[in-house]
């Protein structure tokens, strides 16, 4: 994904991003860029992550400028754990939809507070898909493109792509 993506006028016409990576370098590097992006133009970034990726992203923060610590205490920066989200979206190999407003609503919204853009990292998609969740990971795909029908964000979706290359559901990869 070529680096335009960092900037507000490049994202203006791609809400939802959906990379397809080979190495995690690449990701943190396109994903630390559009993030960085939004804390910079005045916006706020919630990272959806396991904790080493988060830590990736907030490096990749820093490399561009943005004081993490002070990210995270004024509330332009919010990592939540993707692992968790996981475990606590999906009900029966289904996405909650209550659990999916408890669980983003009030982050997305507190981040909306930001006058500036509001990007989100989202790698939940990919942990369900890798868990053989594929259509719950279908489901919470829609479900941010209603959210962001609601609420003006823009996100970006990571999918190592060895892992949707040797999937069985390439329907399912054609519509992501």
């Amino acid at each position: 994904m070529p680096s335009e993506f960092g900037s507000s006028a490049a994202l203006g016409s791609h809400r939802h991003v959906v990379q397809f990576y080979d190495r995690d370098e690449e990701l943190a590097e396109n994903a630390g860029s559009y993030l960085a992006g939004a804390i910079a133009d005045g916006g706020a970034a919630v990272i959806v992550a396991t904790p080493v990726r988060c830590a990736a992203f907030e490096a990749r923060l820093a490399a561009h400028g943005v004081d993490v610590g002070v990210a995270r205490r004024d509330g332009t920066l919010v990592c939540l754990d993707a692992t968790r989200v996981a475990q606590q979206l999906c009900r029966g190999g289904r996405v909650d939809l209550a659990a999916f407003g408890t669980l983003f609503r009030p982050a997305i919204l507190a981040a909306g507070e930001a006058p500036g853009p509001v990007r989100i990292y989202g790698e939940t998609v990919a942990l369900l898909w890798a868990a053989g969740q594929v259509n719950a990971a279908l489901e919470l795909e829609e479900l941010w493109n209603q959210l962001g029908r609601e609420v003006p964000f823009s996100l970006f979706c990571g999918y190592p792509r060895d892992l949707v290359e040797s999937s069985q559901h390439h329907g399912a990869v054609a519509e992501v």
